[in-house]
């Protein structure tokens, strides 16, 4: 899934009439929702529930798809924080090099992120910003999101400092 979105999402962004990319994508998105329960991606829902729930862009409703996909590059630094094994499957199915980093498992999360964020500008991705939301307004609810029943299923305990750290992340990060 991973390496059919890394290269068929700019495709489809770019021709949403091409059918080898579009089936490409919904494959991608089948092994996604089949893969959620143990992907450990639930802080990263939690963050999206939670902003797409209780802030407000400037053109209305923030979309769940685009809290996930703004919330996924903070989370790939967290999971490279904690999960060596998960955070090299991730960076090699996208294609990362991580060859100079050594056994730097964070720095590889960090890698795998910015990664993700290159790919989220690429096909023109908004930040929080450009939708009208402030990092004042994030901050806010971040008592909500360590709170968030997804958290209960995460590798470590989403704390509130663990919370804070990673949601500025998904502002300051991406801009």
């Amino acid at each position: 899934g991973l390496k059919n979105i890394v290269k068929w999402l700019p495709v489809a962004v770019e021709d949403g009439s091409n059918m080898d990319a579009r089936e490409a994508l919904s494959i991608a998105a089948t092994f996604g929702g089949m893969a959620f329960s143990d992907s450990f991606v639930n802080f990263g829902h939690a963050i999206a529930e939670t902003i797409g729930a209780k802030c407000h862009a400037s053109d209305g409703h923030i979309p769940h798809g685009l809290c996930c996909a703004l919330a996924i590059p903070a989370v790939m630094e967290y999971v490279g924080d904690l999960c060596e094994d998960r955070i090299v499957y991730v960076a090699d199915a996208i294609g990362v090099d991580y060859s100079d980093l050594g056994d730097d498992y964070p720095k590889i999360g960090l890698r795998v992120a910015d990664a993700i964020r290159h790919l989220m500008h690429t096909v023109n991705i908004p930040s929080w910003k450009d939708k009208g939301v402030s990092r004042e307004d994030i901050m806010a609810v971040v008592p909500d999101i360590q709170a968030n029943m997804h958290n209960s299923a995460c590798i470590a305990e989403i704390t509130m400092e663990v919370a804070e750290k990673y949601t500025a992340r998904t502002y300051d990060a991406y801009q």
